[in-house]
């Protein structure tokens, strides 16, 4: 398991891309779209990392998968104050399960 680690950082660039390209929606500049530029291809270098280390093209793609929705929708949830109800809550709780039953052998 020692390609979650590159997974990790991988995700994490991939959210503070994200997030920040929500800033840049409102801020444009181009050092600032240069800056998550390079954000991203950290992130995809870490990608390749992972790969190389194990995590396999299906299931490194399905963690990716719920975990972005997950960080993105907590970022839109505290950063941007954008409303939950009942059910965008569940499904992000079906989120996190999944990812539970995906590590799981």
């Amino acid at each position: 398991m020692k390609w979650f680690v590159t997974f990790l950082i991988f995700l994490i660039f991939e959210s503070v891309g994200n997030f920040l390209t929500g800033i840049l929606y409102s801020n444009l500049n181009f050092f600032f779209l240069l800056s998550i530029l390079i954000i991203y291809a950290l992130g995809n270098f870490f990608w390749l990392i992972s790969l190389k280390n194990g995590s396999g093209l299906a299931r490194g793609s399905l963690y990716f998968s719920v975990g972005i929705v997950l960080t993105t929708a907590t970022m839109g949830i505290f950063y941007y104050n954008e409303p939950i109800n009942a059910i965008k809550f569940f499904g992000m709780l079906l989120g996190i399960i999944s990812l539970v039953l995906l590590t799981n052998k």
